[in-house]
């Protein structure tokens, strides 16, 4: 009977060292979690809009609307204010029905549309609106519908949700290389008909662990965060508890690692929605524009090294930028190469932020002047075929 006893009390004893060690385990990894957060900061690709971000049933996430932050941008010392009007676009809120002198530019893509790091008045879209007003007899308006991440297949489906009522003149997408990798991560999520061609991309965090309980333990313990961050993507690509990019740093030029014949293939899983974009756009009478913009790494050695990509070994030159050009060019798509002005920059280095492959207030400033030369075409040609049309009525 006294051995029972003390069989039972010695089991005991062990299982309570076992769970105060287990206790003392996650306590010291919720410590050295939290010291290696303050010592050793995560970079991220857009870090200054990333609490901005919400879910999305339709575009796989979104700026929160009618929102006004501070925010720490990279590169900056100063915070920098991002305003969300009531669609969730970083901006005043548009006028709808829009005036009739107004000629309506709606800027679709990703971060380096939406420009976090810098002022709302050093964007491109701010400074084309600036420099295409002092060229034209009409009021310029550029709307700035960047989403942090976006790629084609978002930026399409957010312009079909809620952008069409914006009675656009003119779309222009920005596409880089870095949407390659993202639409291949979003088109596992991504809903399509036969017909219509892609009609949803949810979220899978809308499904997975929609209980707020869960996502309150995420926000006070960094042990329970980094179990579903990390040791959940050996089930699914993309975190579904904290907002960040499915596809960052070197993962987004992984592709580029492969054969040229290969390149061929995601760059048209990238482009498709394009051909969808130009539909919807000629179905509310605007003009579509796509605007190819250069990475990084096709820039500058010193670039190339920091992204990890090995793109400098494999001397892809203007390859990317010609296979673009050839799949939009089939397509009858207008587009504006901006690599050309990038490249005669004196420093291209400075075009883009030091800590993140993001373009800097410069770089904003090369674009807008770039984009400023070729729209000033397509206000005079449009503006021609209104005249037209309206003495044809």
């Amino acid at each position: 009977m006294h051995r029972m006893i003390r069989a039972r009390l010695a089991n005991l004893k062990h299982l309570v060292a076992a769970v105060i060690f287990l206790a003392l385990a996650a306590c010291a990894c919720e410590v050295g979690l939290r010291a290696h957060s303050v010592l050793y900061p995560t970079p991220q690709r857009y870090q200054a809009a990333e609490q901005l971000l919400v879910r999305s049933g339709s575009t796989f996430h979104e700026l929160r609307p009618l929102q006004s932050v501070e925010v720490m941008a990279a590169g900056s010392r100063e915070p920098v204010v991002l305003n969300t009007n009531s669609l969730g676009l970083r901006g005043p809120e548009p006028l709808i029905p829009k005036p009739k002198r107004v000629f309506r530019i709606v800027c679709l893509g990703d971060e380096t549309v939406l420009g976090a790091d810098v002022a709302a008045s050093d964007t491109f879209c701010q400074q084309l609106q600036t420099l295409m007003g002092d060229h034209t007899e009409r009021t310029v308006e550029v709307i700035n519908a960047g989403v942090p991440g976006f790629c084609p297949v978002l930026s399409y489906l957010q312009f079909r949700r809620k952008l069409q009522g914006l009675q656009a003149d003119v779309v222009l997408l920005q596409f880089d290389m870095s949407d390659v990798s993202n639409a291949g991560v979003y088109r596992r999520y991504t809903l399509s008909d036969e017909r219509a061609g892609p009609i949803s991309c949810p979220h899978p965090g809308l499904q997975q662990h929609a209980d707020g309980a869960l996502n309150g333990w995420c926000r006070e313990f960094r042990t329970v965060r980094w179990c579903f961050d990390y040791v959940g993507r050996f089930v699914s690509d993309v975190p579904v508890l904290d907002m960040q990019h499915p596809a960052s740093g070197a993962e987004q030029y992984r592709w580029l690692q492969q054969e040229v014949d290969v390149w061929q293939q995601d760059l048209d899983v990238a482009l498709a929605p394009i051909a969808n974009l130009q539909q919807l756009t000629n179905a509310v009478g605007a003009q579509l524009m796509v605007c190819v913009l250069p990475s990084p790494w096709q820039l500058a050695h010193q670039l190339r090294r920091r992204t990890g990509t090995g793109a400098e070994k494999r001397g892809v030159g203007r390859l990317p930028f010609e296979m673009v050009a050839g799949y939009l060019e089939a397509r009858q798509i207008a587009y504006i190469d901006a690599s050309d002005g990038f490249l005669r920059t004196a420093r291209p280095r400075q075009l883009f932020l030091e800590s993140a492959p993001r373009l800097s207030a410069q770089g904003h400033a090369v674009l807008a002047q770039q984009l400023n030369s070729h729209l000033l075409g397509t206000v005079t040609s449009l503006r021609i075929q209104q005249m037209e049309r309206a003495a044809a009525h």
